[in-house]
């Protein structure tokens, strides 16, 4: 089933520009050699599919890193920033390569090629990139588990096509809102770092999708600003409280976060102050 997905006919226009390729290098083979517009022409081209995918690349990762929201209370482990990261790079090493091809095109005699060749750079660039890959697959193997990807299609997606069929009412829908904010207070497992949609399904005697359709539609947050808001709150009381000596870190930690910069954006977005100075305002404030 998995290799009938990934050959399906649809995907077959991915190959046309191989193929467009192919036929203008056979045509040019055939006319004796490539001309110098055909060259430029054949560079500015192929610079522009790569280009193309890479953008496209950038932009699913922004937009599947913003799924994981329905799914996870914290976006560290599945942030994905150095994936990001790379592809960038690649991007940027692609654009060296490209000047580079366009420099001594347009200006074979130029000094500028006598002292330095882009071309070196690019290939750098891409051992960099490769080694970073590899370091990080051998540092946090789990960054390559791909379950989570399927877990997307059922939890996930646009919710006027996604919910239109479901059977959960809005009798329904509101009880299981009480039911889920009960258990929230009540439990504390949103203190928990790896809190995630499954465990609040399981505990709610709900199919996942079902509890995110009720955050989504019922509550009005995803996954992720929902647990974290009841973080936040906390954290609040903790920050307040004059008996309590442990750090802002500190305090982070206790109630879920595990990232700082995730926390202060947060902390920042909800209360409209960082947490050091809600820590220092007076409490009549």
């Amino acid at each position: 089933e998995k290799t009938a997905s990934l050959l399906e006919w649809k995907r077959l226009w991915h190959f046309i520009p191989f193929v467009l390729h192919f036929l203008f290098i056979v045509f040019n083979v055939r006319r004796g050699g490539f001309s110098h517009s055909a060259v430029i022409f054949l560079v500015i081209a192929s610079s522009l599919h790569i280009s193309s995918y890479i953008i496209l690349v950038l932009y699913t990762l922004t937009g599947f890193k913003q799924k994981l929201k329905n799914i996870f209370s914290d976006e560290t482990p599945y942030s994905f920033s150095w994936l990001m990261i790379v592809v960038s790079g690649l991007f940027f090493v692609g654009l060296l390569r490209f000047s580079n091809n366009m420099l001594w095109l347009y200006y074979p005699q130029s000094p500028f090629h006598h002292y330095v060749d882009l071309k070196v750079f690019d290939v750098v660039g891409v051992f960099v990139f490769a080694c970073a890959l590899v370091f990080h697959a051998l540092r946090d193997p789990k960054l390559f588990h791909w379950d989570i990807v399927r877990t997307l299609d059922k939890a996930v997606g646009k919710p006027e096509k996604k919910y239109e069929t479901s059977a959960l009412d809005e009798a329904t829908g509101k009880e299981a809102q009480f039911r889920i904010e009960h258990y929230m207070l009540e439990s504390k497992a949103y203190l928990q770092p790896d809190f995630n949609l499954a465990s609040l399904a399981e505990a709610a005697g709900m199919p996942a999708h079902q509890v995110s359709q009720v955050l989504n539609v019922y509550i009005g947050k995803n996954f992720f600003d929902f647990v974290n808001a009841y973080r936040i709150d906390e954290c609040r009381k903790l920050l307040r409280n004059d008996s309590t000596t442990q750090s802002i870190t500190e305090i982070m930690y206790a109630v879920g976060f595990r990232s700082k910069s995730v926390f202060n954006t947060a902390f920042k977005r909800s209360v409209g102050q960082t947490p050091s100075q809600f820590r220092k305002r007076p409490i009549s404030a």
